[in-house]
């Protein structure tokens, strides 16, 4: 009897998830359609009416990359200010109509992630305030906190923040079958980009080192460290032969800099980047050099002295910050000269901090003659 029962029992169970995941009707499905457009008109009075037939409402509009559903399409508007009003409204009725707030599209974003990008801090706060899942996740991993990041709108990291978004959540970028082996939402402040809503500006990092970010411990995707990552995107910047030289993110990647190792100086002055290669963090300043500024340079250096930073560790390699230098370029460009000029300030920073630190290299003016020999 009870083998005819478990029967039964899986014989139901099978027609209600066949049921429940079948494709909607050609009807439903125009329905929703007449929903979106509705909703991309800025139509409040018609989608008063069509929200009427609740099974239209969560559906997703499947056909392209990036579908979409109703709730999806309310979300998504890309004018932060203006209709602030009309796209309140329009979200409040498909959520009182029975939306599902956290129904994602076919890339697994939910409406929260979309919002998220979309720089209106009373959006999202309404759709937490519905329910949403503040850290969901989409295909790749990336979380609403991280697409906020990544547009720079620290009111939206702030309220996911005190909403418990989790800062050290990893994407799967890198790898889209190992989840949680990626980037946490600190390194999108590497890839943050300057838009027509906000300026580029460190507020979302600071928000993130206030609230448990720690750049020392933090290894991304690469299995890079975040200070070596941030390295590497400074580099990058002023090196982009497609779109120029970027002042602005240059200037915004030094404060970034600054403030990150002042945190690591100030609790790990001998930090380890790399636990194979050995590299402290005065090694790839070192290395990086030619792309950072003399005054950047000098403050890091200064509080490396202060905290009693060892000039004198040698990485894997046998090798000091100072073999790490660059040596003087050899030829003969109105670039080289200007390059060598910076460098033989970086040498002279670089001698002048290691004298006033606890633990100086003996042998480095030794190493930088070498470096400026020719």
């Amino acid at each position: 009897m009870k083998k005819y029962l478990l029967v039964i029992t899986a014989f139901i169970v099978s027609i209600g998830i066949n049921s429940y995941s079948k494709d909607p009707s050609p009807e439903i499905t125009a329905k929703t359609q007449e929903i979106i457009k509705a909703i991309e008109k800025k139509d409040v009075a018609s989608l008063k009416e069509l929200v009427k037939d609740r099974d239209a409402i969560n559906v997703v509009q499947t056909g392209s990359y990036d579908s979409s559903t109703p709730l999806i399409t309310a979300v998504s508007f890309y004018d932060k200010d203006k209709d602030e009003k009309t796209r309140l409204d329009m979200i409040n009725l498909l959520l009182e109509a029975g939306a599902k707030v956290d129904l994602a599209n076919n890339q697994n974003e939910t409406p929260l992630i979309k919002a998220a990008g979309r720089g209106n801090v009373n959006v999202v706060n309404l759709l937490i305030k519905s329910g949403a899942n503040v850290n969901a996740s989409d295909k790749i991993g990336i979380t609403a906190l991280m697409r906020a990041v990544e547009v720079m709108d620290s009111d939206i990291v702030e309220a996911l923040i005190k909403n418990k978004a989790d800062i050290k959540k990893r994407d799967n970028i890198c790898d889209k079958n190992v989840k949680g082996k990626g980037d946490s939402a600190v390194f999108f402040c590497i890839n943050a980009n300057s838009n027509s809503r906000n300026k580029l500006n460190t507020a979302c990092f600071d928000l993130l080192l206030a609230n448990g970010a720690d750049p020392a411990a933090d290894t991304g995707g690469q299995n890079k460290s975040f200070i070596e990552m941030l390295f590497v995107g400074m580099y990058s910047n002023l090196t982009n032969r497609y779109t120029g030289v970027d002042d602005e993110k240059t200037k915004y990647l030094e404060d970034v800099l600054l403030k990150s190792s002042s945190y690591i100086l100030k609790n790990k002055p001998n930090y380890l980047i790399d636990k194979t290669s050995k590299k402290t963090m005065l090694m790839i300043l070192a290395e990086y050099t030619p792309y950072v500024s003399s005054e950047t340079l000098e403050t890091i250096l200064n509080e490396a002295a202060q905290s009693k930073a060892d000039f004198s560790i040698k990485s894997s390699a046998r090798k000091t910050a100072f073999d790490y230098l660059p040596a003087i370029y050899t030829g003969k460009t109105v670039e080289g000269a200007v390059d060598n000029l910076k460098l033989v300030r970086a040498y002279e920073l670089f001698k002048k901090y290691n004298a006033m630190s606890g633990r100086p290299y003996k042998d480095a003016e030794k190493v930088l003659e070498a470096k400026t020999k020719h």
